[in-house]
């Protein structure tokens, strides 16, 4: 079964953020989630903390070069607390990837569309996305996640306390602008 789900100001307002929260909640082994912008806010982060503190093996896939710098270091902003929570991030080498997917359960249900995991996608923007049920087509995303996960390097929890005090200072004042960018 596929739903489509259309969010938006005026329109399904905060659908996309109840869809990604929904997946953090209801997910009971896995939750892979790969998106070009990571910038989600302090309350989605928490929760796939609480996620994976819950023994959910929760995998987030970004871009290892963004087209956005800022973006970028305010997402940064956030591994720390992720990584320490047991979340495993990985950095996408090779050519930008734009994909914005999400899978529960290693293909229980997911979803692809155009919402990226940051605020902009949770409140403000026009979003359309698919929501597929355990099929053929989630089993295929399944199969894209692992390609993937294959072509890329894991963040470490090492790298990220070792982060300069100048870096971690850019990535701070990026991240008080989370809620805009």
């Amino acid at each position: 079964m596929i739903r489509v789900l259309a969010s938006g100001p005026g329109c399904n307002f905060e659908g996309t953020r109840r869809l990604f929260f929904a997946s953090a909640i209801s997910a009971r082994k896995a939750l892979w989630i790969m998106t070009p912008y990571f910038v989600p806010g302090p309350e989605y982060i928490n929760l796939l903390c609480l996620t994976a503190a819950r023994g959910v093996d929760v995998r987030i896939i970004v871009p290892a070069h963004n087209d956005h710098l800022f973006v970028n270091m305010a997402a940064q902003n956030f591994y720390l607390p992720l990584l320490e929570a047991g979340v495993k991030i990985y950095n996408k080498l090779g050519l930008f990837s734009h994909i914005k997917a999400l899978l529960v359960d290693e293909g229980d249900w997911g979803f692809m569309g155009s919402s990226n995991c940051d605020s902009r996608s949770f409140r403000l923007n026009f979003e359309l996305d698919f929501v597929f049920e355990a099929g053929p087509f989630v089993k295929t995303m399944h199969e894209q996640f692992l390609c993937e996960l294959a072509n890329s390097r894991p963040v470490t929890l090492e790298e990220e306390k070792a982060k300069s005090i100048p870096r971690q200072f850019g990535q701070n004042i990026c991240a008080l602008f989370t809620p805009i960018l």
